[in-house]
């Protein structure tokens, strides 16, 4: 049995089940870590799935790794205005250069509608490329203020 037979194999993230087999969605092993810098849609769904991770984790809530994750959490009670705009930019910025290594960031913009600021919602629009290929890709992340 060849190593990537099994690498990166495992319950995908976030956890949900498959509405076809029943079962639990499944990661399945990236070439990307095996010297093939083959980008697929499903490399670029792993990237978006990684980003949303490691910004709904907050820091220091994992306790072999305090400090993974982001401080977006922090923001949480904070008045919804350029500043705190710039706090999560500054926040998603620095979560994604020290944990998301397969890409390098090119915009972090903050959209808030006034529907969106009546349900406490702000979107933060990931754009990022891809070291490997230099495929753009983004990711709309939806922060919501809520305890």
């Amino acid at each position: 049995m060849s190593f990537s037979a099994f690498l990166g194999k495992g319950a995908k993230y976030p956890f949900a089940f498959d509405r076809v087999s029943g079962g639990v969605k499944r990661a399945s092993s990236e070439n990307y870590y095996l010297g093939n810098p083959a980008v697929t849609g499903g490399t670029l769904e792993k990237i978006n799935g990684a980003i949303e991770f490691i910004l709904s984790t907050a820091l220091e809530s994992r306790f072999f790794l305090p400090t993974f994750g982001s401080a977006l959490n922090q923001l949480v009670f904070e008045p919804n205005d350029t500043v705190f705009a710039d706090a999560m930019k500054v926040y998603v910025v620095d979560a994604l250069a020290r944990w998301e290594k397969r890409i390098v960031i090119l915009s972090v913009d903050v959209l808030t509608t006034d529907t969106d600021r009546d349900e406490n919602l702000s979107r933060i629009v990931v754009n990022y490329k891809v070291i490997s290929s230099q495929v753009v890709g983004n990711y709309v992340y939806p922060f919501v203020r809520e305890i």
